[in-house]
């Protein structure tokens, strides 16, 4: 449990408790517990018997988060059950306040919270990122497929007629024989006869 800031800057909004085993370990390593609201407790679950840990906490409001607290020492029991030492109220002191604007994580880095949600944000642009180039190549290669079937299309269709037309150049009359030596004219008869006839007298030939 803890107390709240001297100095409220707004309306609080909840909190972020920071532990850890190691007091000196950097910011981003720390465990982090939100607490949403304004409540004074919170129940940590899965600590390690008889271990020290050193808290921290940080208010927030609806602008921003506060500065955080100074750590404090908390010794988990022996055996399940037990109480442990410096189980007492975590006080934020007097000088502990919520910030009006701006971030007042120690050092000027990024407190976890604003770490995690730049995260997901660079993942988030990475993955629409991919999934836009996907759509697009997608798109591209389908117009690039139907222009070449189309382009494939039309060739045959030229060629097809250029065969057609060869072809047909190819195409030679039939041979015609004529036998002239079989044939003999006669002369027509111009006397009127409805079923006029004509005759073939074959020629001989001459013996040589």
């Amino acid at each position: 449990n803890w107390q709240p800031p001297s100095e409220a800057n707004g309306k609080i909004t909840g909190y972020i408790i920071y532990y850890n085993t190691d007091v000196n370990a950097e910011i981003h390593d720390w465990v982090i517990e939100p607490v949403v609201g304004n409540r004074l407790t919170h129940q940590i679950q899965e600590l390690t018997l008889d271990t020290a840990y050193y808290f921290k906490i940080q208010a927030r409001n609806p602008k921003d988060m506060g500065p955080m607290s100074d750590a404090v020492q908390f010794r988990t029991p022996k055996a399940l059950g037990s109480t442990g030492k410096g189980n007492r109220p975590l006080d934020v002191g007097t000088d502990y306040k919520t910030p009006l604007s701006g971030s007042n994580s120690p050092h000027g880095s990024p407190s976890p919270l604003e770490y995690n949600m730049l995260l997901i944000i660079i993942v988030s642009v990475g993955v629409i990122t991919i999934v836009v180039v996907v759509i697009v190549a997608v798109f591209c290669t389908r117009r690039t497929t139907s222009h070449q079937k189309k382009k494939r299309a039309a060739c045959k269709s030229v060629n097809g007629s250029h065969k057609y037309k060869g072809n047909s150049k190819d195409v030679k009359p039939p041979d015609l024989w004529i036998h002239h030596e079989r044939l003999e004219l006669k002369p027509i008869d111009k006397s009127p006869d409805p079923n006029p006839i004509m005759t073939d007298t074959p020629i001989p030939r001459n013996s040589q």
